[in-house]
């Protein structure tokens, strides 16, 4: 059954004890992230990085291009390296991503940015149908050090 761990869920601006929004959903295909705000840097705790080592793939889904849910974007290629990593995006914000993965915003640029996965992939996410009836699943509430 894949698990869900909530990395960040706070306001758009960190502090000590809470972080911006990023979701992990431990999945048997990989890592599936939900944003890349500064929660990311949570992957770096030993439970997250042992499952990053036996993943050959990680996705990433940015849902709106806000500094809380792109804040963490930076540092993947530290935080899954060498992995295949997709970064899906919302319709219509793929030239904005174009030009926040280039310098200034990122040091060296894309190019240098994206040596540290074993392959990278930027694509636009689709709209589901109003309709769409997805798989059902159940949550479970992990306790931790910080509420």
């Amino acid at each position: 059954m894949a698990r869900l761990y909530v990395l960040g869920a706070g306001a758009g601006v960190p502090n000590l004890q809470r972080q911006t929004s990023s979701f992990l959903i431990e999945g048997r295909r990989g890592p599936v992230l939900l944003d890349a705000g500064s929660g990311l840097s949570r992957l770096s705790d030993p439970l997250f990085k042992e499952m990053v080592q036996r993943s050959r793939r990680a996705l990433v889904l940015v849902g709106a291009c806000s500094h809380g849910r792109l804040a963490g974007l930076p540092w993947l290629p530290f935080l899954l390296p060498g992995l295949e990593v997709t970064v899906g995006v919302p319709p219509g914000t793929l030239p904005f991503f174009e030009g926040w993965l280039e310098e200034p915003l990122l040091s060296g640029g894309r190019a240098s940015w994206q040596q540290g996965f074993g392959s990278f992939d930027l694509v636009h996410l689709h709209r589901l149908p109003a309709h769409h009836q997805g798989p059902r699943h159940e949550l479970d509430q992990v306790e931790g050090p910080q509420p």
